[in-house]
């Protein structure tokens, strides 16, 4: 699957404004992802990525598990569908990993705090826009042509 780079504008506008919600008011308003995911499937759809598109969907839907054992919330959820639409599948398992690690830096950042965390909310979007932004940045090749 080749991103384009109306993907990657859409992306990591779509990381931009998620981290800036969710660290503001603690959601991920539904036009922000929802609007990412029929972006997702009307760019892959017009590109002949249709099976790309709805498996890196499907990818994301595994973490319904941690939402409903409330983990996650139902924003991220819905935020990393979107990815998995955008990116397709390579490319969303590369932002897991990168999420998977950013997300445990700024968990133990909010630990460093002196805060009980269990007690507090924690914007998940920031680490994720991290993850996002650099899987976009490794997703663009410069051509010399």
């Amino acid at each position: 699957m080749m991103i384009t780079g109306l993907s990657v504008g859409l992306v990591a506008t779509m990381a931009l404004l998620a981290a800036w919600y969710d660290g503001k008011d603690h959601i991920i308003p539904n036009g922000v992802s929802l609007g990412g995911i029929f972006c997702g499937f009307l760019l892959n759809v017009l590109d002949g990525n249709t099976m790309e598109s709805l498996t890196g969907f499907l990818s994301a839907s595994i973490l319904i598990v941690p939402y409903l054992k409330g983990w996650l919330g139902g924003g991220d959820v819905k935020l990393m569908m979107a990815y998995g639409t955008l990116l397709g599948p390579s490319r969303f398992a590369s932002l897991c990993l990168w999420a998977s690690m950013f997300s445990l830096l700024w968990l133990a950042l909010a630990c460093t705090q002196h805060q009980r965390v269990e007690n507090k909310k924690i914007s998940f979007a920031i680490p994720l826009a991290a993850a996002a932004l650099l899987t976009c940045g490794q997703s663009i090749t410069i051509s010399a042509d």
